[in-house]
């Protein structure tokens, strides 16, 4: 039986993806750790990622995770050189966010939707997988209308 050895990548590839997929975030940024008030007083933390003028899209992030999520969209630039703005809210009790008692999947929705309305965004676009694939599911399929 051979004993198990590990295959180490070139150098140079080492350091470009040691430097890319793990380069620390600085969460302190006021781009990555925004507070936004609801109208029933909670906290709602979001990230704002890509370009400031890019067509928007408000992500979803999985279970368990934050609006910190969002980074790996742009490891590349991907949303600068795309015109996107991901804007990454954390979902009630993760991240930033204050806790909502008894909150139900359907109550998503609402919160999005007055932080569209926040952010000045006439229109926008939904994304989320894994664990937010319900809250997008009510956003996209309308319960954002009042």
């Amino acid at each position: 039986m051979k004993p198990l050895t590990r295959t180490l990548l070139p150098l140079p590839m080492r350091r470009s993806w040691q430097t890319t997929i793990f380069r620390p975030i600085n969460t302190a940024s006021s781009q990555y750790s925004q507070i936004f008030r609801l109208p029933d007083g909670r906290a709602l933390g979001y990230a704002d990622y890509g370009s400031p003028t890019g067509y928007p899209v408000i992500y979803c992030h999985g279970y368990p995770s934050s609006r910190l999520e969002g980074f790996m969209f742009d490891l590349h630039g991907t949303l600068h050189r795309n015109q996107i703005r991901l804007i990454a809210p954390d979902r009630p009790g993760f991240g930033l966010s204050t806790v909502k008692p008894d909150r139900r999947i359907m109550d998503w929705p609402a919160d999005v939707k007055v932080l569209a309305q926040h952010l000045g965004l006439s229109h926008f676009a939904v994304l989320g997988c894994s664990g937010a694939v319900p809250m997008h599911w009510h956003v996209h399929t309308g319960s954002l209308t009042s």
